[in-house]
């Protein structure tokens, strides 16, 4: 992976953060398999997170230690995995039961994919500038970039579900953001 795919990343990781609607709508056009998308944008991401975190955890001591650094890196590559997979698998069974949304996994997928950009680029940056926390607070917004995506890639919340739109924007919320800091605070405890 060279500089300009990183580059392109970070591109993409904007355009969502500025035009989140149009930013959808070439998603659900480019109908990219889950394999593409978690090759060519999540795992380059989530890689660029861990070591953000490993770098993080070597900057903000006095005296190096390569142990705590690479547990650091190892946690949050865990965490954000684990969070990652399993709240796909959560959203694919929660729209199936509750508005009977067919179980597309590629479909998730590109949905949990970009939603959850937002969150790991504030995380590298946190991980590397421990003082800019307040960045934090910034994931709020990824609720109307899942509030955008829902209209997107889910016609069905525009139509006769515009009322659930609410409801589900705060599941996929939950899901995504919950899940890896509940993974990276039960693994955070079992590494004591």
């Amino acid at each position: 992976m060279n500089r300009f795919e990183f580059l392109n990343i970070g591109r993409i990781i904007l355009r969502f953060i500025c035009t989140p609607w149009m930013m959808w709508k070439q998603v659900e056009a480019e109908q990219k398999e889950a394999t593409t998308i978690q090759l060519e944008f999540y795992y380059p991401l989530l890689a660029f997170v861990t070591v953000a975190a490993f770098c993080g955890a070597w900057f903000s001591v006095d005296d190096f230690v390569f142990a705590v650094c690479l547990k650091k890196s190892v946690l949050t590559l865990s965490a954000f995995l684990a969070g990652y997979f399993l709240s796909i698998l959560t959203l694919i069974e929660i729209f199936a039961r509750l508005w009977n949304i067919e179980r597309n996994y590629d479909l998730f997928v590109r949905f949990v994919t970009y939603s959850s950009s937002l969150m790991l680029a504030i995380k590298s940056i946190v991980s590397l500038f421990s003082s800019f926390f307040f960045l934090l607070l910034a994931n709020v917004y990824a609720a109307f970039i899942i509030w955008e995506g829902l209209s997107v890639l889910f016609p069905v919340f525009e139509d006769e579900l515009k009322k659930q739109k609410v409801k589900a924007t705060f599941i996929v919320f939950a899901a995504i953001y919950i899940y890896p800091n509940l993974f990276e605070g039960c693994l955070n405890y079992l590494m004591k």
